[in-house]
């Protein structure tokens, strides 16, 4: 039907009572008028873009989708560690502390719940947690590590050996810097440190101790390919704890049995950094073994290859890349 007008009423002449009166008039008319209705329908949301990773991260096809900044210290943070169960973080740096955090229990703040210095004066370069979680290793500039329960509770120091004896065999404990270390893949008791003395030692909870402080096990000297004492800069397990990898201030990698120091090395690299080698890492499979040096290159070598090769000079296949 034709749509009806709707009839203007003019209130000027009018009185209040009339005013009201047509307005209530209006009203009812429009009761009896057909009514029309729309049906509301919720817009859709738009989809969310997937998360890609920015920065860095954008080559390396890694399934970044958050980022948080955690600033936690005030100079150069040096090393990162998760315990076993990825439930506590410890972050070191060189303004003298560690900082431990639980991710169960941070809130928005990021805060850590414990700050410790370790050695006041000397720059924490890593941290190694031990297999159950219970305990890790912390490294320091100084001469002797300390053990720290999961809470930050000082539970061990090692000791210094003598730095008259020249023979670091003979010495009790590292005799200068520490320079790396880690804790037995499956042991709870044991780890491994090396230091800018010369020597790769092996330190069990168990052991002895002097003056309430825990004696090495055990004691691998490193050598260059002339046979003199060279600095040992990084140190690390394989994944199963059977071998020791070593690299040195020459720039040489070095592989050991870690059950038998005494014997030759099963496999060495001379040269394989234009400088020191700062990290030695294994593959998940013990096949390949990863360095870093100071020549800005990491390199990766298959360790079947390398133990082909041997450790007596021989100049092994070059690395995988």
């Amino acid at each position: 039907g034709e749509e009806k007008e709707e009839e203007k009423v003019d209130t000027s002449n009018m009185t209040a009572r009339e005013i009201r009166e047509a307005e209530i008039k209006a009203m009812m008319d429009s009761l009896d008028s057909e009514q029309t209705y729309t049906k509301f329908v919720p817009e859709e949301p738009e989809p969310e873009p997937e998360p890609q990773a920015s920065g860095p991260f954008s080559s390396l096809n890694i399934p970044l989708s958050h980022e948080v900044t955690i600033n936690s210290h005030d100079r150069v943070a040096s090393h990162v560690s998760l315990d076993p169960s990825c439930a506590r973080m410890n972050a070191s740096s060189f303004s003298y502390s560690f900082s431990l955090y639980d991710f169960g229990g941070m809130d928005s703040s990021f805060r850590p719940f414990r700050t410790l210095k370790p050695d006041d004066g000397n720059p924490v370069i890593k941290s190694s947690y031990s297999p159950t979680g219970d305990k890790f290793l912390c490294l320091t500039s100084a001469a002797q590590p300390k053990v720290f329960d999961r809470d930050g509770k000082e539970l061990w120091q090692f000791v210094k050996g003598d730095v008259y004896i020249r023979d670091v065999t003979n010495t009790k404990g590292h005799t200068a810097a520490v320079t790396g270390g880690m804790w037995h893949p499956s042991k709870k008791d044991e780890c491994i440190t090396c230091s800018l003395d010369g020597s790769v030692r092996v330190w069990k909870l168990s052991g002895k101790t002097l003056f309430g402080k825990l004696v090495c096990d055990s004691v691998l000297r490193v050598r260059n390919p002339r046979g003199v004492r060279c600095a040992c800069t990084a140190a690390s397990y394989d994944r199963d704890g059977r071998y020791v990898a070593h690299g040195t201030a020459e720039g040489s990698l070095v592989l050991h049995d870690a059950h038998d120091f005494g014997n030759r090395p099963l496999a060495a690299v001379h040269g394989a950094h234009e400088g020191k080698v700062v990290c030695v890492e294994f593959s998940n499979a013990n096949a390949k073994v990863a360095t870093r040096g100071e020549d800005g290159t990491v390199k990766v070598f298959d360790v079947g290859r390398l133990k082909a090769a041997g450790g007596g000079g021989r100049k092994p296949k070059p690395p995988l890349r």
